[in-house]
């Protein structure tokens, strides 16, 4: 490992009290001083280490992640079987000599005295230090920090939160929470490219297959005595152009415990977002018409297309999340659902709403004997039909988001 620095500096402020007092002890008079001092400023520092370590992975992943929080260079230790510095080597281009940068040691006089000789010292023996730097870091540094992380390795310092309180994390204050966010959003939220490209990363270039070819096969008889019967197969269900967030909110703190989550798709200049199904219903004699193609009487294999034009999902969220219940999860279960879940005390959805600027119902016959289903297909995407089935779907929604938030 290797590390440089430009600068690197130790300042610390001190204070001290003066007091006259009489031969009984009693305080006459006393003067509060106050000064600042400069002790030791390294510039252009590079800093090599080797470590031999090994770690536990179950030891690591069980591991509180609250514990680490709270004291990291006590906890982390104890996820290594073995953590030894083999090498330290620190060096410097140049040294600043300690000096009184603001207030007084007894007087002006004193603190340029000291000043003064502080000056004489470095410039005298300055280059020494530099120069045994190197060396005094290989060893008497390289052996207090191993004494450090040989007692942290005990695990002594690293104590279990409590279980014991009620106190819910505050969504607007929490420090740990604003920073996460803050740079989700500026890394990425704000960047519908690195949105849709994240998605890219996870899907087929926007398209995911959410069912199988063939996931579903069933020959339905026309009755006991009935040589007739209805084949129904499911090919596949796909959903297109996923790729096409223009917004995206995610986890915005409205209140104490209340989460904002918005989500936009589908807007110009991107495509619509597209559910795709594959089903066939085939009637035949004796069924089984795949292997005997004689037997077929009507088929009608259909294409289902599903355009949603411009979605606008809104969801804000009610979580009280118990805050130690939360520093109590594991490093292993930090991607685990259930975990998370339970360490809410209460869970509400405050809003859920979902609208579509236009819901169009496309269906396109591959192979249909039935005429109704080329009457289907010829209207299904008309403006009247358009119309129809997005005042429809949004109803339907209006109606889904009240009973899941417990609207009548």
């Amino acid at each position: 490992n290797e590390l440089w620095l430009d600068k690197f500096s130790i300042e610390f402020d001190l204070e001290y009290e003066l007091s006259v007092m009489n031969e009984f002890g009693v305080v006459l008079e006393s003067f509060l001083e106050e000064f600042h001092v400069s002790a030791l400023s390294l510039n252009e520092i590079v800093v090599k280490l080797d470590m031999l370590s090994a770690i536990d992975k179950y030891l690591g992943a069980a591991l509180k992640a609250g514990a680490i929080y709270d004291n990291p260079g006590g906890c982390l230790p104890q996820a290594f079987h073995e953590l030894t510095i083999t090498a330290l080597h620190i060096e410097a281009g140049s040294v600043a000599f300690p000096r009184i940068d603001a207030g007084v040691i007894i007087d002006e006089g004193t603190t340029m005295l000291i000043n003064s000789l502080s000056t004489f010292l470095f410039e005298c023996y300055g280059d020494v230090l530099r120069w045994l730097m190197p060396e005094i870091s290989g060893t008497t540094l390289k052996s207090l920090l191993q004494e450090v992380l040989d007692g942290d390795s005990t695990g002594r310092n690293c104590v279990d939160p409590s279980y014991n309180s009620e106190e819910y994390i505050n969504y607007e204050k929490n420090e740990l929470i604003q920073t996460g966010l803050n740079f989700l959003n500026e890394n990425f939220l704000n960047d519908m490219d690195k949105v849709n490209g994240a998605i890219n990363s996870f899907t087929n270039d926007g398209s995911l297959q959410l069912v199988s070819d063939y996931a579903y096969k069933k020959v339905v008889p026309l009755g006991s005595s009935s040589e007739l019967g209805i084949d129904l197969a499911l090919y596949s269900i796909y959903v297109h152009n996923l790729d096409t967030v223009s917004k995206a909110v995610l986890l915005q703190p409205v209140g104490p415990y209340v989460l904002r989550n918005l989500l936009e798709m589908g807007k110009s200049p991107f495509q619509d977002v597209q559910l795709e199904v594959h089903f066939n219903l085939t009637l035949s004699k004796n069924v089984n018409w795949l292997e005997h193609p004689e037997r077929k009487l009507i088929q009608n294999d259909v294409v289902l297309k599903l355009d949603m034009d411009r979605i606008t999902i809104l969801l804000e969220m009610g979580l009280k999340a118990n805050k130690e219940r939360v520093k109590n999860i594991r490093l292993r279960e930090l991607l685990t659902f259930d975990c998370w879940y339970g360490t809410l005390d209460k869970s509400k959805i405050m809003t859920l709403a979902a609208v579509f600027e236009n819901f169009i119902v496309n269906l396109q016959c591959k192979t249909c004997d039935g005429q109704q289903f080329h009457e289907a297909s010829a209207r299904s995407d008309s403006e009247e039909a358009v119309q129809a089935m997005t005042a429809g779907m949004n109803d339907f929604l209006r109606k889904v988001s009240s009973t899941l938030m417990g609207e009548k």
